[in-house]
């Protein structure tokens, strides 16, 4: 995980803005999240518009928005584990695709908008998703920020908590293990 800026003040109230990199990051965010939490990020919203307000004639269009909302509810999909024959197998076969999109942790964030927004009223409903790659603040009101959560952004910073596992030797596939979660680092279709 990386951290762009950290605004944590003496009463444990303050902000984060993190980039999350892989599916562990996205477990330690996670859990960083608690119920009243602002989140600010960029998402995508559809909006719709009166175009003629004689007929009723409306016109929608889906507009990339950076909102801030209070979250109410956290929903964590994991990434889809490989089943045990295919794990036996090394994982991937040459005939696989390494880059599923459906196999990326990610995050959804429910809760009501919180900053105004010219497109979207104060206090409207909006879901955010959040996935590996992306900016997001995680902002927290007094004593929010306990040591419990600073020592999990620690942790989720620290690269070295990564251990290497092995190495199979018919596919250079670099592999490791978090606190939480076994990863591969590396993916190659090319045999060695």
């Amino acid at each position: 995980m990386k951290q762009i800026q950290r605004q944590i003040e003496k009463n444990r109230a303050g902000s984060v803005t993190l980039k999350a990199e892989n599916d562990e990051d996205m477990w330690h965010v996670y859990n960083l999240i608690n119920g009243g939490d602002q989140l600010r990020t960029a998402s995508i919203r559809k909006i719709v518009t009166e175009t003629n307000s004689a007929t009723g004639a409306k016109d929608s269009r889906r507009i990339k928005l950076n909102l801030k909302i209070e979250g109410k509810k956290v929903l964590y999909s994991g990434a889809e584990l490989p089943s045990a024959e295919s794990a036996a197998n090394d994982l991937i076969t040459p005939t696989q695709s390494s880059s599923n999109s459906s196999n990326v942790a990610s995050l959804h964030l429910s809760g009501q908008i919180c900053q105004k927004n010219k497109h979207v009223k104060l206090g409207a409903f909006h879901t955010l998703d959040l996935q590996p790659d992306q900016e997001f603040t995680i902002i927290k009101g007094p004593d929010a920020w306990d040591l419990i959560h600073m020592e999990r952004l620690s942790d989720s910073l620290d690269a070295s908590k990564y251990y290497p596992i092995g190495q199979k030797s018919t596919w250079p596939n670099l592999r490791s293990m978090g606190r939480s979660f076994y990863i591969s680092l590396n993916r190659s279709k090319k045999q060695c």
